[in-house]
Parts: C-alpha cells; structure tokens; sequence
C-alpha cells in the first residue's frame, strides 16, 4: 500500500528555466547497425531547446557493418555549427554495448552524462527536464526517463506488426514507468533504461570500467548495463528517481523473434541480479523505510502524550481553582 501510495503522490521536477543555471551535458550515442534510423536521434539532439553551447555530442559506433557510419556523417554535417561539441568515435569491430558505453562515458566532460539509444528520439525539452532532479538534489546520482513506443501504428488493418509494438507500449509502462513513479520517492529506481537516462559524472565514471569486467558464474556479462549502473550507484549511497516529463520515443519489436530476444535479456538481468546483491539492497533499503515510518510513529505518540498530559495539568488546574 505504501508504493501504491507513492505512485499516486508522483509529481515531476520541473525544468528550471534559466539557461545559466543548467549544466554541461555529454550526450552518449552508441550505436551498432542503425542505419538510417540513428539520424532522427541525432537530429532530437540538435533540435532540443538545451543551450547548444552546453552539450557535447559523443557517436560511439560499434563497428557496425552496414551503412551507419555514411548516416552518422551525414546526419552531424549540422552539428558544428548548431555550437554543439561533437566528437565521433568508431570501433574497428563490433565490441558490445558495455564497450561503447565506457568509450564514451569515460571521456564525456560534461557534468551531467545522458545515454541515448540510437533507435530512441527524445522531445525538445526532455534534456531540461531529465536534469532538473540533479539540479534540486545533490544526493541524486542518476534519473530515468519515461519511455513511449515511437512505432505504433494507428492503422486499421490488424497485423502483428502493428498490434506488437502497441502492446509493448503498455508493458513500458506497467513494469517501467509506473513501477519507477512508486520508487522515485524512495530514491530507489533499480533500472535506468539506455533509452534515455541522466548520470551524474562524478557518480558513474567511477563505475565505467568495471562494465567491461564484469562477470557471472565466471563468463563475461554482456547484457543488463542499465541494472548494473543502478546497482553500483545506489550502493555508492546516490539515490536514483524518474523524471515523467523527460520523455524519449523509442522503437520496440515488430516480430515475435525480436520480443521474444528482448525478453529473455530482461529475465537474463534479472536472475543474474537477484544472485549479485540487489536482495541485499533491498532488505537494507526496506529496513530504513521502516525505521523511518517507525521513527515517525514514535514520535507521533509523543507528541499525543504530551497533549494529554498538558490536557491533564489544564484539568487538575480548573478543579483546583474551583
């Protein structure tokens, strides 16, 4: 009932509207095999109403093997003289997301680190929003964004590839945006999405190298960088919240194959951090709530005692005055 509690209660931070006040942004694109379709995530950058002087722009191309990097080159022809800092990176072979995801993050400059899927495309003024939180609160080491399904398809005709993506769209929401609304209060957001996601630097490039160290049952992890980042920074003592109004349009699964891909990497994740510590975590962070909800009872019972006990003397006052 509590969360439920805390769920309805939710309110974003709103962005703050003086433009001095706003950090440096380093705006993390890794992409592998995009295609064309990493131009429209590029583009949200340049046309967001950030101040362009405070964003860097960092591609990380994974050693894809189509014609991304042309689409790359072409889609940052612009960039230089929006004022955005750019800087382009390539693998010379596919080395995973982890590696890209160190590659840029341990040389952003920026203050505030954003990750940005290169199927994702994010509204004008989610960059504004997403920092908001980190801005207000200094104990806040990273922010989620809210997810919505950029390929959902308003047609008529029934077909799988319509029907898929818009039933994702409600999964998004129902074990991701709703869940994270309940556990921002608590500051306890276990997933920051690689969709779209804010870290403090100074709370993640302490954490960037162990994402290509990382191992399980002594293999190699190449799959959950969203919980494990969460993870390390929450054990850090940083808190992690959700920002609603940071919004990102991401592409979901148009076939089963893809559904059934990313599925079975979301329970890979979460098996392999239910054994790494996150129980752990969360008893912890159980037990705090409770303490706190206690500490609070305590408190409110003193105070009732101490009101009847003033109400006691007022009384044995009167009858002695009468």
């Amino acid at each position: 009932m509590h969360m439920v509690w805390r769920w309805i209660k939710y309110e974003a931070i709103p962005a703050a509207t003086n433009d001095d006040e706003l950090p440096t942004l380093s705006v993390v694109i890794p992409v592998y095999n995009e295609s064309e379709f990493v131009t429209n995530s590029i583009k949200s950058v340049e046309f967001s109403d950030y101040p362009k002087d405070k964003i860097e722009l960092i591609i990380v191309d994974d050693g894809s093997t189509d014609d991304t990097w042309e689409y790359v080159n072409k889609a940052v022809c612009s960039i230089p003289m929006s004022g955005i800092s750019l800087r382009l990176l390539q693998h010379p072979v596919n080395m995973g997301k982890r590696k890209a995801i160190h590659s840029g993050f341990s040389t952003a400059l920026g203050s505030i680190i954003i990750c940005l899927d290169s199927d994702s495309v994010v509204e004008r003024g989610s960059f504004r929003n997403i920092v908001s939180p980190l801005m207000k609160d200094p104990t806040i080491g990273a922010v989620a964004g809210h997810l919505i399904v950029s390929n959902v398809s308003n047609h008529s005709t029934f077909s799988l590839k319509c029907l898929l993506p818009r039933l994702l769209d409600i999964v998004y929401d129902h074990i991701g945006n709703l869940p994270r609304s309940a556990l921002s209060a608590e500051g306890f957001v276990t997933i920051l999405p690689g969709a779209f996601s804010a870290f403090r630097a100074e709370a993640v490039q302490c954490h960037v190298e162990t994402l290509c160290t990382s191992t399980f049952l002594g293999r190699s992890l190449k799959h959950g960088e969203d919980m494990e980042l969460a993870f390390r920074i929450i054990s850090d003592g940083w808190k992690t919240v959700y920002q609603s109004n940071a919004v990102v349009h991401t592409m979901a699964p148009e076939n089963l194959e893809k559904a059934f891909l990313m599925f079975s990497r979301w329970e890979r994740t979460n098996y392999t951090f239910l054994f790494m510590g996150y129980p752990a975590l969360t008893t912890q962070k159980a037990l705090k709530l409770w303490l706190a909800i206690r500490s609070r009872r305590d408190q409110s019972s003193l105070n009732d005692w101490d009101k009847e006990k003033q109400e006691d003397k007022l009384l044995i006052a009167q009858e002695g005055m009468g």
